[in-house]
């Protein structure tokens, strides 16, 4: 994956993490995605992943779960190889720090009595402009 795609990706999680934090649904983002003609790969299967992680990630933020225990209760599946559950694991891992990071970026040092940006674009557009809004 190149810079730009991956920015890209990077940016889009991000938006669905603020789309979520302003207690917006997956179905408004999928339904916002299906309008904009996304991928069907994309808005079928990042809201609902994303939703997961910015709920743990935002457990973990809050201080009411450690990042440990949420990587071993969402990477836990009882069919899966060992192999697998590695690979979950660090997938998981890898959008959990992207969630977290991005909501301490977020809270700019004012912890949680912080105000969250306004969303003046879709999820999916999130990071096109100027100030990343």
């Amino acid at each position: 994956m190149n810079t730009e795609t991956s920015k890209a990706l990077d940016n889009m999680l991000k938006g669905l993490v603020l789309h979520f934090l302003h207690q917006n649904t997956i179905e408004e983002a999928v339904e916002q995605g299906r309008d904009a003609g996304l991928p069907t790969e994309l808005f079928e299967m990042l809201p609902a992943m994303m939703f997961d992680v910015t709920s743990a990630a935002g457990a973990v933020f809050v201080g009411g779960r450690k990042l440990h225990d949420v990587l071993d209760q969402m990477s836990d599946n009882p069919t899966a190889t060992k192999k697998e559950k590695q690979v979950a694991r660090k997938n998981i891992k890898q959008l959990l720090q992207l969630a977290l990071e991005f909501m301490k970026e977020l809270a700019g040092g004012q912890g949680l009595d912080t105000t969250l940006p306004e969303m003046n674009t879709p999820w999916y557009e999130y990071g096109e402009t100027e100030h990343g809004q």
